[in-house]
């Protein structure tokens, strides 16, 4: 019965969101053309190169997400995964890229416990990961646009540098308990901590970047940070709101509404979808890689266990 109603609420938003974005355009056209004719292909180049390193840094951290007792699995193995599946999310369900993510898990031999708790903790390092960076860097601008806060949290603003420490050491400790949680590796936890902390920092620095590319050169140093750090909270948001297929609509509201003390609702809502079109290219072009690779001989090092087994394991976490 739970299941049957996600999936009406998924088909409902998505009809939502695009009977939202027909009313838009109808009210706006000439305006979002103008504003799509704004953009230079260079700043179409920088995004989308920005999102390809996004993407190869997430496959390495997919990879680190399995146990270090076990044999981690090559790079080119995670991409494949991570091509295969990613896509599988913007399907009615939300479920679909956990379940065949878990079937490749067991069919690299990994038991059930084991790929469950790849991804428990693979999700939880991205979740926090992006919450922390998000506002380590959207949090400063964001208090000082706001006259509204209590003046407990007006330092934020004042010394950045101070908050952007705290909430770095907050983002390693958290790091250190998840690898003591899950008896990864209680000797180097520390040390894979910091190491990961850096890769994650990256991956959201990247994929902020992507987006604060397409806006216009005049406006990059007002928005900068401010809307890299929106951006990994705003995919925070997306990623939480499970019905809504690959955060579809969820993303791109925060999006709006963090950045609107810079720029109008309207300029704020193109560039978001301008760019959730680039995000998706990119995860399409990740998967077709995959699949043609296959196709043409490319030995991805991959085997995946029938989809029965995976949901008789109990599923996937998400």
């Amino acid at each position: 019965m739970k299941q049957r109603a996600l999936l009406i609420a998924k088909w409902l938003w998505l009809a939502v969101v695009l009977a939202a974005a027909v009313w838009y355009l109808a009210r706006n056209g000439p305006a979002v053309a103008e504003q799509v004719r704004s953009l230079h292909p260079e700043q179409i180049g920088l995004s989308i190169a920005c999102l390809v390193v996004t993407k190869f840094i997430l496959t390495e951290i997919t990879r680190r997400s399995l146990h270090p007792s076990q044999s981690v699995p090559r790079f080119r193995s995670c991409f494949y995964i991570n091509g295969v599946t990613q896509v599988a999310k913007y399907l009615p369900g939300g479920v679909w890229h956990f379940v065949g993510k878990f079937a490749y898990y067991r069919g690299m031999a990994l038991t059930a416990t084991e790929a469950g708790q790849a991804m428990l903790v693979e999700n939880s390092w991205l979740v926090a990961s992006a919450g922390f960076f998000g506002i380590i860097l959207a949090a400063p601008s964001l208090v000082k646009q706001s006259a509204a806060l209590p003046l407990a949290l007006r330092w934020l603003g004042e010394t950045p540098q101070v908050a952007a420490w705290i909430g770095f050491t907050a983002w390693l400790l958290l790091l250190v308990l998840i690898e003591f949680a899950f008896l990864r590796n209680a000797a180097r936890a520390f040390q894979r901590s910091l190491s990961l902390l850096v890769l994650q920092a990256a991956c959201w620095f990247s994929a902020g970047l992507s987006f604060w590319a397409l806006f216009p050169a005049t406006a990059r140093h007002e928005a900068f940070p401010l809307a890299v750090g929106a951006f990994s909270l705003a995919w925070v948001a997306g990623y939480l709101t499970i019905f809504a297929p690959g955060g579809i609509g969820a993303r791109e509201a925060v999006l709006v509404v963090l950045l609107a003390g810079i720029t109008p609702p309207g300029y704020a809502l193109v560039l978001a979808s301008i760019h959730r079109l680039l995000w998706t290219s990119a995860e399409l072009l990740m998967g077709a890689t995959a699949v043609i690779g296959g196709v043409l001989g490319v030995d991805w090092g991959v085997q995946p266990a029938p989809v029965v087994e995976a949901s008789d394991s109990g599923g996937a976490p998400g």
